[in-house]
């Protein structure tokens, strides 16, 4: 009963005083004359002993597997304070999808690459895990690429970064309002501000120092980038499913992302245009030569074959490149090995 107890105070995030609430009492002891009171001193003890035995049991699980993929988020609270949440992505001996956060922990300013480095790589030595890596995620932070690189070193796994380096373009526009939401998550932070835009000026009105208004054409830049982050939004889900085949969509999906900024970097707006170049770079570096595996899963689509393949390389690549990646995949398929 107490092991009971202890989750819920920490799932509910209740104080720990909670079993000694005179009700809380009243309603174990008719549940069961046995039930003997306990203080915040023994209950803090009990919600040790539980995060020791659920630790351990999240090692048990880690140490059974050969290649978990990490994601890493930094993001400020209300009070200020900034954190990163380290997550474990796993398949387990079933070859179900497992998540596990392996760490909460503040992040001291100024955030460097190195800091951030060394506080994910502190977090895989302390579960045995460093040399298990098999692909890391991280937001958009401008550290993160340095923080990347010296993990590759140090980890020897190859790394892709976010597609949205391009909005550096607007960073004054997106930090006046994070500023206002403190929200970290881009597009739900700015399509969520614009439901509320006339909420600003009214708070403006009522706190002097509330200095970072964003201006009518701030509005429209807001309006054109959740227009174009979106289809990034959309896309995210639909690759990030756990519950049904993603693989054959991966291919489909990076062409869509590469037709909208190949659309983004013709515009007549030089803010957007400089926007959409500079995340297309950032796409075309990233994706560099062909993934195979992605190709072949598109191919194995019966809807895709390998028609897709000589359609939207040609969008991806150069026409020379294309040409090349094509024969790869081809040659995939069809070519003999070891002679048969």
């Amino acid at each position: 009963m107490r092991a009971v107890i202890s989750h819920m105070i920490m799932v509910h995030e209740l104080p720990f005083s909670f079993v000694e609430y005179e009700l809380f009492n009243i309603v174990m002891q008719s549940a069961s004359p046995y039930y003997e009171r306990i203080g915040r001193t023994a209950t803090t003890k009990d919600c040790w002993s539980t995060y020791e035995l659920e630790k351990k049991r999240v090692q048990e699980l880690l140490n059974l597997v050969d290649k978990i993929s990490i994601t890493t988020d930094i993001w400020t609270s209300n009070q200020n304070i900034q954190y990163m949440v380290i997550t474990a992505h796993f398949m387990d001996m079933d070859s179900k999808l497992q998540k596990r956060v392996i760490n909460f922990v503040e992040v001291l300013p100024p955030h460097t690459g190195t800091c951030v480095c060394d506080a994910i790589y502190k977090c895989l030595q302390g579960w045995g895990i460093e040399e298990k890596v098999w692909t890391i995620t991280v937001d958009n932070a401008s550290y993160n690429e340095s923080a990347v690189r010296l993990l590759h070193d140090s980890l020897s796994f190859h790394t892709t970064l976010p597609l949205e380096d391009g909005l550096s373009e607007i960073k004054s526009i997106i930090e006046n309002v994070r500023d206002s939401v403190k929200w970290n998550v881009t597009f739900a932070m700015l399509s969520c501000a614009l439901d509320f835009k006339q909420v600003f000026p009214r708070y403006q009105l009522r706190d002097p120092n509330y200095k970072c208004l964003p201006s009518e054409d701030d509005w429209q830049r807001v309006e054109e980038i959740c227009s174009l982050l979106v289809h990034f939004n959309e896309v995210t889900k639909i690759i990030s499913g756990s519950e049904y085949p993603t693989a054959n969509s991966f291919l489909p999906e990076l062409y869509s992302i590469k037709e909208i900024l190949g659309q983004k970097s013709k515009s007549v707006e030089p803010w957007m245009k400089n926007m959409g170049q500079r995340m297309q770079h950032k796409f075309d570096k990233y994706w560099g030569s062909s993934n195979l595996l992605l190709s072949i899963a598109a191919a194995l689509d019966p809807r895709n074959k390998m028609t897709f393949i000589q359609f939207v390389f040609p969008v991806i690549y150069s026409e020379k490149e294309a040409t090349t990646q094509i024969c790869i995949v081809h040659d995939a398929f069809f070519k003999p090995i070891n002679g048969k």
